[in-house]
């Protein structure tokens, strides 16, 4: 009696959590920018109301320090999301080779699956069109 036999190709689960990760980073530091901006905008506008005093410059100088880290940040996390998106690239479409495959064997390519229901020799698999399909190599 032989063993059950289970073949999974694609995106880890790791890249994939790196990927949302990086994405819920950037969404975080987009929102945030946009709230350094309106405060920074508000400030200005004090400043051309000539309301004005050492409290709301340091307010100024505060938010625009800020700002600025924030900016780095987005550099940073949008490095991030290209080494991301490569390696998920890289994965996305995954091949298979092999001389002899026993029937049984379990294929899982993203999300999609095939199973093996006759021995298949000198074949390639892979994945077109969210189909696993088996072509010859020779």
């Amino acid at each position: 009696m032989g063993t059950i036999t289970s073949l999974r190709l694609g995106v880890d689960s790791k890249i994939m959590e790196d990927y949302r990760n990086v994405v819920k980073r950037i969404n975080e530091n987009k929102s945030t920018l946009k709230k350094l901006d309106q405060a920074v905008a508000l400030l200005y506008k004090q400043m051309e109301r000539n309301i004005w005093n050492d409290k709301l410059q340091a307010m100024l100088d505060k938010s625009l320090k800020s700002k600025n880290q924030y900016d780095l940040d987005s550099i940073a996390l949008h490095k991030q999301f290209v080494e991301v998106n490569k390696r998920i690239e890289c994965l996305k479409d995954a091949i298979v080779k092999s001389e002899l495959i026993h029937p049984g064997v379990k294929v899982r390519i993203g999300h999609s699956y095939y199973k093996i229901m006759q021995s298949l020799m000198d074949v390639k698999i892979m994945k077109v069109d969210d189909k696993i399909i088996t072509t010859s190599f020779k």
